[in-house]
């Protein structure tokens, strides 16, 4: 399934990107405190972006 270990290509998936990136910000917030709500803010932006373009590429799929 999604997330497994043998698949090399996981962040292909938009909800496992968006997994990841919370993941990574998780991580690099805990590191560098001084930053952690830029990290964070940045990462949820991401999320936003990843959806929206989802979206969008659904859409365009739809109308072929």
């Amino acid at each position: 399934g999604p997330g497994t270990a043998t698949d090399g290509h996981v962040w292909l998936d938009p909800k496992n990107a968006e997994l990841i990136a919370v993941s990574i910000a998780d991580h690099l917030a805990a590191r560098y405190p001084d930053t952690a709500d830029r990290i964070k803010a940045n990462a949820a932006q991401l999320v936003d972006d990843i959806r929206r373009l989802d979206v969008e590429i659904g859409t365009s799929l739809n109308a072929i």
